[in-house]
């Protein structure tokens, strides 16, 4: 006998909008232009990631009360369904069991990220091994890194240090850039996910499609890409100190970071996203859910 609701669980919990904030993405900060030293304050990234860190958990807990609401009336609803299954009754309808579940299989899958590029500038997508940003920038940042490498190289022996300064401002308009992009990129993939779970949810009826619009909140998902996307910035913003520091050490520095920015393809990121997303899916709840759900009818 099915005994329990299948244990549904977000399968992407990254998320919207701030309570009365249309685009969180746009609390995002560039970075500071460097001062004559090249150094760069990155105080203001911490407001906002502090604002959607809360953000992010006053949603969570309105869900999750939401949720613990929903789970046992739904539950209550499927074993009621099944019991007429299994007693033969008159109430029990074979078809409109079967579609419930389909439309709940069709739900799950709409919550699966299938577009490449948004789960790479995603931190469920992992991080650049060589830049510890999201991948969708790792090829921006690495052509930044090697630009300024090779300004540095040409310096006079010496005055590494002296040239990163010079160089500084270029360096971090371009990273700038890549903080740009993965505003406008995030805030796609956070419209085509909401718009396809709305679709896919829509096939559902009642208490189990109101928790399936919990589990899909679309609020999250663009409040959690924000903050992984504010997060990259102020890594990105630490690291022009940290740069500036390692270059006065001489050429070697300037060779090894040129040696490890080489590694970040484009081809690696794809390669590396697909079996990020791959790992995940072979143990997400959801899977598993749906395993436990269509059990009942044999298959």
């Amino acid at each position: 006998m099915h005994r329990s609701l299948p244990c549904l669980a977000l399968l992407l919990t990254v998320g919207a909008a701030q309570a009365g904030v249309a685009d969180p993405f746009s609390t995002i900060p560039a970075i500071p232009a460097p001062d004559a030293q090249g150094t760069v304050d990155c105080s203001n990234f911490e407001a906002p990631i502090s604002a959607l860190y809360n953000a992010v958990d006053a949603r969570e807990q309105k869900l999750n009360d939401e949720r613990d609401r929903l789970e046992p009336l739904v539950q209550a609803e499927q074993q009621a369904q099944v019991a007429a299954a299994m007693q033969g009754g008159a109430a029990f309808d074979a078809q409109a069991l079967a579609a419930q579940y389909q439309g709940y299989s069709d739900s799950a899958a709409g919550m699966l990220e299938t577009d490449a590029e948004c789960i790479a500038w995603s931190h469920d997508g992992g991080l650049s091994q060589n830049f510890g940003v999201s991948k969708g920038m790792a090829p921006t940042v690495r052509g930044a890194r090697m630009a300024l490498h090779e300004q540095l190289k040409a310096a006079p022996a010496g005055d590494y240090q002296t040239a990163f300064q010079k160089a500084a401002p270029d360096y971090v308009s371009q990273l700038n850039g890549a903080i740009a992009t993965g505003r406008s990129r995030n805030a796609q993939c956070a419209n085509a996910w909401e718009s396809r779970v709305k679709q896919s949810n829509a096939k559902l009826k009642g208490n189990l499609q109101k928790l399936m619009q919990v589990q899909s909140d679309g609020e999250l998902y663009r409040l959690k890409r924000a903050l992984a996307l504010a997060q990259d910035g102020q890594t990105l913003c630490n690291d022009v100190g940290y740069r500036l520091n390692d270059y006065a050490g001489g050429i070697q520095a300037v060779r090894g970071y040129t040696a490890a920015g080489g590694k970040a393809t484009a081809t690696g990121t794809v390669q590396d996203t697909t079996k990020a997303l791959v790992d995940q899916v072979k143990d997400n709840a959801v899977g598993k859910a749906l395993d436990k759900a269509f059990s009942i009818f044999g298959k």
